[in-house]
């Protein structure tokens, strides 16, 4: 505490405090360890629990909860079987498909022929359209765009290609 006197005589007194440094905040990962605990106080049929993650955001792990899942005894967590039919089209399962419409049959008619056109230029547009989720997807998107190496690539794709190179 200062003491001190001013030029009226009046004495004033100021007190000094330290300034409270940052409090260490937990992180996202111990908040939803703290979540799961106090969910499993409350819930005692809460038997499970799962935490996920964005595996695709930058920075620490313990930063990047996405999720907190919870199965119960009377209704415990089962992941949904799901068929090749019912599983997201991917560029690596679409490209297969591209490949097989590029092929030019001799013994193909001419409506067989425009309906494989037709499936080529659908299956293109679509693959192009996707982003891709690894650097083999890039290069079979690149592969369709170019029609494997036939035509030029168009430069609002060079424009999405940079822009994901880019990212940061």
């Amino acid at each position: 505490m200062l003491v001190g006197t001013g030029q009226d005589g009046c004495r004033s007194t100021a007190l000094a405090a330290p300034v409270a440094a940052r409090a260490n905040l937990p992180t996202l990962q111990a908040l939803a360890e703290k979540f799961r605990d106090d969910a499993k106080a409350l819930d005692p049929r809460i038997q499970e629990c799962w935490v996920g993650y964005d595996e695709i955001a930058g920075g620490p792990r313990d930063m990047r909860v996405m999720a907190v899942y919870f199965g119960r005894t009377d209704t415990p967590f089962v992941r949904p079987a799901i068929s090749a039919s019912d599983a997201p089209a991917t560029i690596t399962s679409l490209f297969p498909q591209w490949q097989a419409a590029r092929q030019d049959p001799e013994s193909e008619g001419e409506d067989e022929a425009a309906a494989r056109m037709g499936r080529y230029v659908a299956l293109q547009r679509r693959i192009t359209a996707m982003r891709p989720g690894t650097v083999r997807e890039a290069a079979m998107q690149f592969v369709v765009e170019s029609d494997d190496g036939e035509s030029e690539y168009r430069e609002a794709f060079y424009r999405r290609l940079r822009r994901l190179a880019m990212e940061g």
